[in-house]
């Protein structure tokens, strides 16, 4: 018969190959509706996390391993402390994703698809490009709108070098508010 999995003379195992290139090879087929790799968790009444655990402790002095762990429809990616597959242990969770496809990163329940929660009263994202311009681009059907900083070269939105930017591709108005009024309009 064929071949289903072996250990090879390296202690790899290979699943769907007879030649594993790493400690656990697993090698599908082309149809995108089989399962290469399926969690489940312990027992057969189901109920439970299905969960990773990446490392736990190493000679650099890092304890606590990474864990991603899937239950209800959501996937969830944090650090645990004394966690192992077994024996569960605490969990810390930075980031989830929720069956409507929504991420959250500082918050258990996302209200869009992408939610950052800060604990304090300052929420912060950098976005940082080492030797160009770095720019966010919101876009609807009508124009584009930038917010960003040029490289010395002003390659991006070329206003001048290092420029501070607000940008719309449009013939649009930029409009400034508060409270619900209008204070500007450009």
């Amino acid at each position: 018969g064929t071949t289903r999995a072996l250990i090879d003379a390296n202690g790899n195992i290979g699943i769907g190959t007879s030649t594993p290139i790493a400690q656990l090879h697993i090698n599908g087929t082309t149809n995108i509706g089989q399962r290469i790799l399926s969690l489940a968790p312990y027992g057969s009444g189901g109920g439970g996390a299905s969960v990773i655990v990446m490392g736990n402790s190493d000679s650099g002095g890092v304890s606590g391993p990474s864990v991603i762990q899937s239950y209800n429809r959501l996937i969830t990616f944090g650090v645990g402390n004394s966690h192992t597959a077994s024996g569960g242990g605490t969990f810390t969770e930075f980031m989830r994703l929720d069956p409507n496809g929504n991420l959250g990163i500082g918050t258990t329940s996302p209200q869009k698809q992408l939610h950052v929660a800060g604990s304090t009263n300052v929420v912060e994202g950098r976005f940082e490009a080492t030797t160009a311009s770095t720019r966010t681009q919101y876009v609807n059907s009508g124009q584009s709108f930038y917010v960003g900083l040029d490289s010395s070269t002003a390659g991006s939105f070329g206003f001048a070098a290092y420029a501070a930017t607000l940008y719309g591709s449009g013939a649009y108005p930029m409009v400034f508010g508060t409270n619900g009024t209008e204070r500007m309009r450009i």
